[in-house]
């Protein structure tokens, strides 16, 4: 008999009886599936924001430690033949949905930001032609299905920004940002068709990272170019955070520049500052 005392019921001969009688049925029973794939979007934000941690924190292992993950979705992508949805061996991946794209997308550009490694630089922009070819619909904007894709009885986008961001408010910053760093025109008229296709009458609490995308434009953005430039961009980083989006260019900003002369460009959207020469005259023009 039981006696109500959770140690004395347990050590009982009786209980401990019937205890193993139901884990021996459990044990013949199917158990559940252990979801355990790999998200290639999860793992493109979780890359992302190990990096606005880098910049918070000062710590430069985080971005090596973004890189790894980084190979890694590279690995997938070159061992499936394309950029899957998820990733499990032994598994057939379904194929990569906007998100994915997007956020790898994402993910590069900002590595490029922190390491200034033309070959993340190249890879958004691949990602960008693919993105459009694959999923930009004729009428409304970017679908979240790819084009080859079988048809479907509808064909919705993936718009409204809750848990993670929506894919599409994501490619109109991520446009927006390409055209800053490169000064490609095509990637500010994507920016500019994305924002125009969303309606911002429907869920405003879903609007969070369509405000960013928007407001792009009136961020500045600060082109570093020699010797000095991460250490300038470092010291912005530190002082500005939030407040401009800074990184350093591959090619020089103006004609016959040397690499030992430093130099910093300032712009929003499409109207840039003269050139700045020294880190103090650059704050100076930032604080202003």
């Amino acid at each position: 008999v039981l006696q109500g005392d959770i140690e004395q019921d347990y050590n009982n001969p009786v209980f401990k009886s019937l205890k193993n009688k139901l884990l021996i049925v459990r044990n013949n029973r199917t158990k559940p599936g252990l979801d355990d794939k790999q998200l290639i979007s999860w793992n493109a934000l979780l890359g992302i924001n190990l990096l606005q941690c880098s910049t918070a924190l000062k710590d430069d292992s985080l971005v090596n430690e973004v890189e790894k993950i980084y190979q890694a979705i590279e690995q997938v992508s070159a061992k499936m033949g394309a950029l899957p949805h998820h990733y499990k061996e032994g598994v057939k991946a379904n194929k990569g949905l906007l998100e994915d794209y997007v956020f790898v997308q994402e993910l590069a550009i900002k590595l490029y930001k922190a390491t200034a490694n033309i070959s993340y630089l190249e890879k958004a922009k691949s990602l960008t032609t693919l993105i459009v070819s694959k999923f930009k619909g004729q009428k409304d904007g970017v679908f979240y299905t790819a084009e080859e894709d079988p048809l479907l009885v509808t064909r919705t986008s993936d718009t409204l920004d809750s848990v993670q961001p929506s894919a599409n408010s994501s490619l109109a910053c991520n446009a927006f940002e390409l055209f800053q760093i490169s000064g490609d025109i095509q990637y500010y008229i994507l920016w500019k068709e994305i924002l125009a296709n969303y309606n911002w009458s429907t869920a405003p609490l879903h609007h969070a990272n369509w405000y960013k995308g928007h407001f792009l434009q009136h961020i500045r953005f600060v082109s570093l170019y020699g010797i000095q430039a991460q250490e300038w961009k470092n010291i912005l980083d530190e002082q500005f955070q939030n407040r401009l989006i800074s990184f350093v260019a591959l090619e020089p900003l103006a004609q016959n520049m040397p690499l030992e002369k430093s130099v910093a460009k300032v712009c929003v959207a499409q109207t840039c500052s003269t050139l700045i020469y020294s880190l103090k005259e650059l704050t100076a023009y930032l604080n202003a």
